[in-house]
């Protein structure tokens, strides 16, 4: 587990109700992040009690690739400076709707486009769904002005 609390004996008995993916969401080929589970599993070895409830489903915003035809046409042509994600489900919702994988990162390659996440755990995951490195990581949680600011200062 990647959690680290100051006191684990103040999580004694604690109960926990954690909103977040539903376990079957599958919907557009989406999965849940590795950081759910992780997360999970450093509550419950602090002592804490957590009741997975899932509050959501994930899903493709589009119903397909034809959606965004356009978009991907002005991706494959080198039209966008910059990705920037702000969950690893973006990039694997772009992924699906940009002809695949391969298409996507084949362009990101082909015109320099610079990646862009919203907190390292979000560079992580879009990294492990690219198969490419996320550089710009904003360092500011609290509002997405640390993921301006990051990209700001790379391009």
């Amino acid at each position: 587990a990647h959690l680290r609390l100051s006191t684990a004996s103040s999580w004694h008995a604690c109960m926990i109700l954690l909103c977040c993916i539903a376990d079957d969401d599958v919907a557009g080929g989406l999965v849940e992040p590795p950081v759910v589970p992780r997360f999970l599993e450093g509550l419950q070895a602090a002592g804490a009690e957590a009741v997975r409830v899932p509050a959501y489903i994930t899903t493709v915003g589009l119903p397909g690739p034809e959606a965004c035809a356009k978009e991907a046409q002005l991706l494959q042509q080198g039209f966008f400076d910059a990705i920037a994600f702000s969950s690893a489900a973006e990039a694997q919702g772009l992924c699906h709707l940009m002809g695949g994988k391969e298409a996507l990162t084949s362009a990101v390659r082909a015109h320099g486009i610079v990646l862009a996440a919203h907190g390292p755990y979000t560079a992580a995951g879009a990294a492990d769904v690219l198969g490419l490195p996320v550089p710009v990581v904003s360092k500011n949680f609290s509002t997405f002005d640390g993921l301006v600011t990051a990209l700001a200062a790379t391009l």
